[in-house]
């Protein structure tokens, strides 16, 4: 412990004799390793954090395929979703939902709020329990029965918490529902924006319907049952509806995909490359100090030298230099922790609409494992070469002043492959950059057919009153005179 602390403190004093060289040291190790940081806490929370369902790896999306018309993960028509509910020996149950879009009034400030329209089974499917409250019942489905399960960021925004909100009686598109249950707050499904959550009302219409397809089919595996025995048996009965109505399922095929991995996206991968890239940044810095350090230990020569002289052995003065590396790496750690904050920022942008608002990059135990673990091994990484090559200096040849040849030359020749490391490195980042900056010019040059350029669009969902086609034509054609009207704008 003695020793331990002579290094620290004999590494202060060389950090503080080197002002210039500790600075682009920490300024180097502060970009790359705040880069990394931020980049791991959003795969941790966006990749590696499990979804708050129970057993979430044993959730399915399952969809249409309907590759040949251009629509790879299409909805799916009911009747398509009862059948496949009925015949499949791989899942343990299968729900199905519908969005909703609805306006509470009566009741302070008119809302405008989505939500869903799901099947009773729905919430045992992806086993999550209301917070406060209960879920549907059959019977409620079947009878058509006004209950509405609500959101926890809906119950606190609107109603304060209150517990008494069950049983409450809401007026929703002139309709009133009561209030039999709030959710947790981590629950989401596909989209947090979701604020309610209603009967679907599986009639016999419904489960007639095979034209129309508009479902979102979630399903949960048997215990032992894989991902592929699933898609092959799904398959199976696509086929088999292909056959038994070839006017209606010409085109639909079936495709099971994990709940995770249709929520993320291209998100895990575009993650995975900046994570590569961060790291090329980090790999690249650790040979630029590397090289500092050689350089900086030819200056250091004699110095060594005498420590040697006076009973310092290789193992000392590695250990000296390495205690001098990792020392600038927790300090430019600290102060990319601190950097990767507002990285966290910028990066969250990346986050899939349909993971929980706690799926958040943050400063947590998890974040600072790996800042400190990562500044320690770079540290090490860009020190251990310079040590090495220290540990070996000749106390003849250097302290006779005319021995210096061979040693730097020694040195010269690790510079040499440093700088092809940077180089190798570099030219990684620079293919990547350039592969990166073709793909948005080829995306940017995608002929949409129109022309895009002050183009606005813009989606509205309209209440009660104009249930009524006529009603809604009239609206929107006054919308259009309107806006027409306003100077500059052509509709």
């Amino acid at each position: 412990m003695t020793a331990f602390f002579t290094d620290l403190r004999y590494a202060l004093r060389q950090i503080r004799l080197t002002p210039g060289f500790s600075v682009i040291a920490i300024l180097a190790l502060a970009l790359g390793i705040g880069a990394n940081s931020a980049i791991f806490s959003m795969l941790d929370a966006v990749v590696l954090r499990a979804l708050p369902y129970e057993a979430p790896d044993q959730v399915m999306m399952v969809f249409e395929d309907a590759t040949a018309i251009g629509f790879p993960k299409n909805t799916p028509a009911p009747a398509n979703y009862i059948d496949w509910r009925e015949q499949n020996h791989v899942f343990a149950d299968m729900a199905s939902t519908r969005g909703r879009t609805m306006s509470i009034t009566g009741d302070g400030t008119p809302e405008q709020l989505y939500g869903l329209a799901v099947t009773p089974n729905f919430f045992s499917v992806l086993g999550v329990r209301p917070l406060m409250g209960r879920a549907f019942t059959e019977e409620e489905d079947r009878t058509s029965a006004r209950v509405v399960l609500i959101s926890y960021g809906f119950w606190r925004r609107r109603y304060a918490g209150d517990p008494s909100v069950l049983n409450r009686s809401i007026l929703l598109n002139e309709v009133r529902y009561t209030v039999i249950g709030v959710m947790p707050r981590d629950f989401v499904y596909r989209d947090h924006d979701r604020e309610f959550w209603i009967p679907i009302n599986v009639t016999p219409a419904f489960r007639a319907m095979r034209g129309s397809h508009f479902l979102s089919v979630v399903a949960r595996l048997k215990p032992g049952v894989t991902l592929q025995a699933a898609s092959e048996e799904m398959g199976a009965i696509a086929n088999r509806l292909k056959q038994q109505y070839p006017d209606q399922n010409r085109y639909s095929g079936a495709v099971v995909v994990p709940i995770k991995e249709d929520l993320l996206g291209t998100s895990r991968t575009i993650l995975l490359v900046l994570m590569v890239a961060a790291g090329c940044v980090l790999l690249i810095a650790c040979a630029n100090l590397a090289s500092l350090l050689l350089s900086r230990a030819v200056a250091r020569k004699r110095e060594l030298a005498v420590r040697a002289a006076l009973g310092a052995g290789r193992g000392r003065l590695v250990r000296q230099t390495v205690t001098e590396g990792a020392l600038l790496s927790l300090v430019g750690g600290a102060f990319g922790l601190a950097l990767s904050v507002t990285g966290m920022r910028v990066l969250e942008r990346l986050v899939p609409l349909g993971l929980p608002t706690t799926a958040r990059p943050t400063v947590d135990l998890r974040l600072l494992g790996f800042t400190l673990i990562l500044s320690l091994f770079t540290g090490v990484l860009f020190s251990i070469v310079p040590a090495v090559q220290t540990a070996r200096v000749s106390l003849n040849e250097t302290l006779k002043q005319g021995g210096r040849a061979g040693s730097d030359v020694q040195s010269q020749r690790t510079r040499d492959v440093l700088v092809v490391l940077e180089v190798a490195a570099a030219l990684v980042l620079l293919i990547g950059a350039g592969l990166m900056i073709q793909t948005m010019a080829n995306l940017r040059a995608v002929d949409l057919g129109f022309e895009s350029d002050h183009l606005v669009t813009m989606r509205t969902a309209l209440g009660p009153k104009y249930n009524d086609a006529v009603k809604r034509l009239a609206y929107y054609e006054r919308v259009l005179q309107r806006t027409a009207a306003l100077p500059g704008v052509d509709v």
